[in-house]
């Protein structure tokens, strides 16, 4: 109840599963609806399924029990209730859809599942929802679960908790005296409570040591201690990619103007996920492997890819030496538009176990310093949130978050074995004088070739064992 009766305009909760925090998303939104005449009130989570899934019951239910006298639109997920007031259930999963929550006034934005969000969160909320709260001096709530890794946006924003909460969220304080942007620019006002706590649940301690005797954990687990504590334990094996930011972040590419670099172009195709483009360049038979990221943008049409791939393309015509496309999913007629377009494309090999091995090689390149990736980039960002299902049979990534960058270099790595040493770390290029390099191989040329005619001319000698 302290989280919901808390007045401050920022307010975060950190907490764990099934602490009931579908609930208090519910109530704070049926309050701020009842209570403020005429007010648009939104729920945001990743996705409007998801928001459908996780709040919308809830809502109805509360609705229909207490007798609210909220109208329900199922198509559109809102209720509306008799005070003119609205409560509106939506996703906004990249930078496209944030686009669609600007123009109004907003009373209350809760924003739930936000460890789940990536880096463009900030860009939500710092450029569409906090100036659209600033006419109703409205509120913003923010609720999530602890991630995988102490760091993010959501993080950030809980590190403003007092001592004693930061000790049992297991976070850093927040030594920041004067933020000036970002989860720190706010002041928000924190709150931590789990499974433990929620009145609805009985013999919370005995169902806890069921869980941990049927998944053979003990209580440091750290995927028992985020799930069901709400303390942020990094679980380094739960990350899918092993991604280091010292050891294979990139702020600028190198100097690729030297003949003696390459590149594979790699196209992973998506619709509702993003159409990925990367180039991963090289040089042949020197460790080191730069991905750069071209292109990221959801729901495009086939024409349009198409285009994309093929302005690109002619960019990097003469560089660029091979053109892989995922054509999984619908992408085989995409992928024959490309080659109709006059785009080299090539399949990428998939099959059974493929994605797997593709993960396993890229964490090759990864570990050994040979894979660089742009730091503040969408394989950076991911890498701290991909990970494996730790509820399946096997190996199987989360369903919790998808990335498409990722396939990229999992795809184009595997045509780089024998041309690069993926092994070894990678290596700065000193340069080459272009000049200089083909003087020296016209040389060589002509040395090889007065040897040839010498020794057409001395067959006879050498014939007869004379040198």
């Amino acid at each position: 109840m302290a989280f919901i009766q808390d007045r401050a305009r920022w307010k975060v909760a950190c907490c764990s599963r099934r602490a009931g925090k579908t609930v208090a998303c519910a109530i704070i939104l049926l309050q701020a609806a009842l209570g403020r005449d005429a007010s648009t009130n939104l729920y945001l989570t990743l996705s409007r399924v998801s928001g459908k899934r996780i709040v919308w019951r809830q809502l109805l239910a509360l609705n229909r029990d207490y007798e609210l006298g909220g109208e329900v639109n199922r198509a559109e997920l809102t209720i509306t209730f008799p005070n003119g007031s609205v409560i509106l259930v939506a996703g906004a999963k990249d930078e496209a859809e944030i686009e669609k929550l600007r123009g109004p006034k907003y009373f209350t934005v809760v924003l739930d599942e936000a460890q789940s969000f990536k880096e463009y969160i900030q860009q939500l909320i710092d450029d569409v929802i906090v100036p659209a709260l600033m006419d109703t001096k409205g509120y913003l709530v923010m609720i999530g679960t602890p991630g995988p890794v102490r760091q993010g946006y959501f993080y950030e924003a809980v590190r403003h908790a007092s001592a004693e909460l930061r000790q049992r969220m297991n976070v850093a304080a927040n030594d920041n005296a004067e933020p000036e942007e970002g989860a720190e620019a706010l002041s928000w006002s924190v709150h931590h409570w789990t499974v433990a706590d929620n009145p609805f649940i009985d013999d919370v301690e005995d169902e806890l040591a069921a869980i941990r005797r049927r998944k053979a954990w003990t209580t440091d687990n750290p995927t028992y201690q985020r799930e069901y504590l709400g303390r942020w334990v990094t679980e380094h094996d739960a990350l899918v990619y092993k991604y280091d930011q010292e050891r294979n972040g990139y702020t600028a590419l190198p100097d690729r103007s030297g003949l003696h670099w390459f590149c594979l172009l790699v196209v992973d195709q998506g619709f509702h996920d993003a159409d990925a483009i990367a180039a991963l360049w090289f040089r042949k038979g020197k460790p080191g492997v730069w991905m750069e990221e071209l292109w990221h943008e959801r729901k495009q049409s086939a024409g349009q890819l198409v285009d994309t791939v093929k302005a690109i393309y002619a960019l990097l015509k003469g560089r660029c030496i091979r053109v892989g496309w995922d054509e999984g999913g619908g992408g085989k007629k995409v992928a024959e538009d490309a080659r109709m377009a006059g785009i080299p494309v090539e399949a990428v090999g998939k099959g059974p176990g493929s994605k797997i091995a593709g993960v396993e090689q890229t964490n090759t390149a990864l570990v050994s310093g040979c894979l660089k990736v742009p730091v503040g980039g969408h394989a950076a960002a991911d890498a701290a949130r991909v990970t494996w299902d730790p509820k399946a049979r096997g190996v199987r990534f989360s369903a919790r978050y998808h990335t498409d960058i990722w396939d990229c270099a999992n795809y184009g790595l595997r045509w780089l074995v024998g041309i690069v040493p993926l092994n070894q770390p990678a290596e700065d290029d000193p340069g080459v004088n272009e000049l200089e390099a083909w003087q020296a191989e016209r040389a060589d040329a002509a040395r090889k070739r007065l040897k040839v005619n010498q020794d057409r001319r001395n067959w006879a000698r050498r014939a007869l064992g004379g040198k």
